[in-house]
């Protein structure tokens, strides 16, 4: 049986056809797997929905037995307040916050920065508001006034225990309203006492001296 010659023209549309043809295929698969797998999303979205409308609920009903303990306690304070002899009015009370603002450090890294400042001043002595404006900028930490008075008083709790540990020395101000000072121990101090480095980040007061409530407060003390 003799060959027959396709012709160009006719070649080309059967080649074309075939191309269009195995596209065609490949796009419909796919889609189906775009679209299988867009249906396996819902049904988890779903799922997570259902799961998150729970924890909303559970955290509504927390959040108003929280509310309704504190305000129980509140008022059983305040009815006692009211009995005292000196006439307190409760409602004049200013809240106090928890100190949230030194969390934002990881743990050490404040004490990490009080000895890399103090190092830096070669035995000179340096105060407190200067100390935190180190550890604030070396860290990247955006306070507000209120947040940075909150975080000086928590590094000079920190020196004052570090100098108590023998870890640096503490130079006493002759005067109660003015910080204290503070450089690295000399290498014939005392042994530092075996106190973990990290504790006492969240330290007591100390009421042998009146902290500093503002930035401007021991600004002459520093020129």
């Amino acid at each position: 049986m003799p060959r027959v010659k396709i012709p160009a023209a006719l070649k080309f549309l059967i080649t074309r056809r075939a191309y269009l043809a195995g596209e065609g295929e490949k796009v419909e698969r796919s889609f189906a797997k775009r679209l299988e797998d867009t249906q396996a999303l819902i049904v988890e979205t779903a799922a997570r929905l259902e799961g998150l409308k729970i924890e909303f609920e559970q955290i509504g009903r927390v959040a108003v037995a929280t509310r309704e303990a504190r305000t129980r306690d509140l008022a059983a304070i305040d009815q006692v307040i009211r009995l005292h002899p000196l006439q307190i009015d409760p409602t004049e009370i200013r809240s106090i916050r928890s100190h949230d603002v030194a969390r934002r450090l990881p743990r050490g890294n404040m004490t990490r920065g009080i000895y890399e400042y103090l190092a830096m001043a070669r035995g000179q002595k340096r105060g407190v508001t200067e100390t935190t404006v180190f550890i604030i900028t070396k860290f990247g930490l955006a306070l507000s006034d209120d947040e940075f008075d909150q975080f000086r008083t928590r590094v000079r709790y920190r020196m004052k225990n570090m100098a108590l540990q023998n870890r640096i020395v503490r130079f006493r101000s002759p005067s109660s309203n003015v910080e204290s000072w503070f450089a690295l121990a000399p290498a014939d101090h005392p042994v530092p006492k075996t106190i973990g480095d990290d504790q006492a980040e969240t330290a007591t007061h100390h009421r042998d001296e009146s902290p500093a409530s503002s930035r401007a407060t021991t600004a002459n003390a520093l020129s």
